[in-house]
Formats: C-alpha cells, sequence, structure tokens
C-alpha cells in the first residue's frame, strides 16, 4: 500500500514537525508493516516564490526571469494522501495545498484527514 503523508510547512514552522512526527508515526500504525510512506508538501512553491532572482533561482531558459515549479502531484500515485493538522481553515481551501490534494484525489488517491485543526471557532446561535 502506498501513502502519502502530507507534511505542513515544518521547514519553516518548527510546531508543525512535532504534529508530523506523530502523525507519521500514527499513520505507520494505522496502515500496518505494509505501508510505503513518502512525505509532500506544498513548500517548493514557497521556496521559489520566495528565493531571490540569481544563482539560487532555477529559472527557465525561454522566459528568464520565470521560475520552473515541478509539481510532484502530477506525477506521484498513492492509494492514500494523509493530512494532518490545521487544514479545516480557509486558508488551506484557497492555497496551492489544496489543489495538490484536488489532483491526487482526482487520480483516485484517498484522502485521510488526521486531525482537521483550525484557527477559530464560529459559534451557531
Amino acid at each position: 500500500m502506498k501513502i502519502l503523508y502530507f507534511n505542513n510547512c515544518w521547514f519553516t514552522n518548527v510546531g508543525e514537525a512535532f504534529i508530523d512526527i506523530g502523525g507519521m508515526e500514527l499513520t505507520k500504525r494505522i496502515f500496518g508493516d505494509d505501508c510505503h510512506m513518502a512525505c509532500l508538501s506544498a513548500m517548493t512553491n514557497y521556496y521559489v516564490n520566495n528565493a531571490p532572482i540569481g544563482k539560487r533561482r532555477i529559472l527557465s531558459k525561454d522566459v528568464p526571469t520565470k521560475p520552473i515549479i515541478f509539481k510532484m502531484s502530477d506525477y506521484l500515485n498513492a492509494d492514500y494522501v494523509v493530512i494532518p493538522g490545521m487544514v479545516g481553515t480557509q486558508e488551506f481551501l484557497n492555497a496551492p495545498s489544496r489543489k495538490m490534494i484536488d489532483k491526487l484525489a482526482e487520480k483516485g488517491c484517498r484522502p485521510v484527514f488526521l486531525g482537521l485543526g483550525g484557527r477559530s471557532i464560529t459559534m451557531m446561535k
């Protein structure tokens, strides 16, 4: 069984690492020893969009100021994608991360929400 674990920005936020370390362990326990797990994130978009133009940025030969972004979700296939943490937000619904999950789901990858946290609670009357 192939599992993608959507890690959540822990390269820039160490608090997210604690969510992901526990989440990956839970994922292993849920799916057992037969699963092959790999991590996936939308951090490539962040780095490319925020890196300075020049030697540290991969640029297209045709358009020297346009970065080349390789979208892993276009090429990966898996049985499940595990989505932990704070994804119950409007920001997530409008983010590149959501588009990656949608692309995987279109190819038959089933999403597993692990936690589904958010930032605020709106009280209903």
